[in-house]
């Protein structure tokens, strides 16, 4: 076994484990199965038509790469921090400032809550104690840690960015479309006076064609400023503006 492996695994004598490190062993192995839960469940549960519709699918391989790489990091940290590696102790701190800065990027401010408090933890005398050894951590080991922390920076950085831009458009999207419907609530004849039309606030509508009444539901979409038409016969049909005029097809 190479001098690396031995710096990884090899046993040495130890104070009392902190309870805190104790904590946030656990804490990361619970964080990496649920991770692998994510990772098998969320095609099944989570509609994901959005995120492929604007986004498309290589955003959700980069989201399933990200977990993938991640797991095994996670649990070989936590496994080190349990032992009192001080590789494990370095590579915390540095996931720590990870975790906040992609909190930062989701302007999630809550987020950098956690990362804070175990930073503070970390630097605690009798928590550097029980981890420091004579030989210090090992430049190729640490080399290799900066550049996995690095590796999961971008990617989760990636994810955030694009996922705060997604979050913003669709917040848009949606006051527009609600700002919308408020205004096509009301009864509405079409240009050529054959067709009365009336929305209704639960999107129920009535339409009254050659003298015969329809009663159904509509839709409106903001992309094409189009309303779908739903009627209790199962017919469907659709109608648009042109200006402030109501065109039937």
């Amino acid at each position: 076994m190479d001098d690396n492996s031995d710096d990884l695994y090899s046993y040495k004598p130890k104070s009392d484990r902190p309870l805190g490190i104790t904590i946030i062993a656990v804490l990361q192995i619970i964080g990496t199965f649920i991770g692998v839960i994510m990772l098998l469940l969320l095609p099944q549960y989570i509609d994901l038509s959005i995120i492929r519709e604007y986004l498309g699918d290589y955003f959700l391989d980069i989201v399933y790469i990200r977990i993938i790489v991640e797991i095994p990091f996670t649990l070989l940290l936590s496994f080190g921090l349990l032992k009192g590696k001080e590789w494990a102790r370095y590579a915390t701190f540095l996931y720590q400032i990870v975790s906040i800065i992609t909190s930062l990027i989701k302007f999630n401010i809550f987020g950098i809550i956690v990362p804070i408090i175990i930073l503070s933890y970390l630097g605690k005398p009798h928590v550097k104690k029980f981890f420091e050894t004579e030989q210090g951590i090992k430049p190729k080991i640490k080399a290799l840690i900066i550049i996995w922390t690095a590796f999961i920076l971008i990617f989760s950085s990636y994810i955030a960015v694009v996922s705060n831009s997604l979050y913003i458009y669709h917040q848009f999207i949606n006051q527009s479309k609600n700002s919308k419907e408020k205004e096509l609530i009301g009864t509405w004849q079409s240009e050529s006076g054959t067709v009365t039309l009336t929305f209704y606030s639960n999107h129920t509508s009535i339409m009254i064609k050659n003298g015969i009444t329809y009663r159904g539901k509509w839709k409106y979409s903001i992309e094409i400023n189009w309303i779908s038409l739903e009627w209790n016969n199962s017919l469907t049909d659709d109608c648009h503006f042109i200006g402030d005029n109501l065109s039937y097809n």
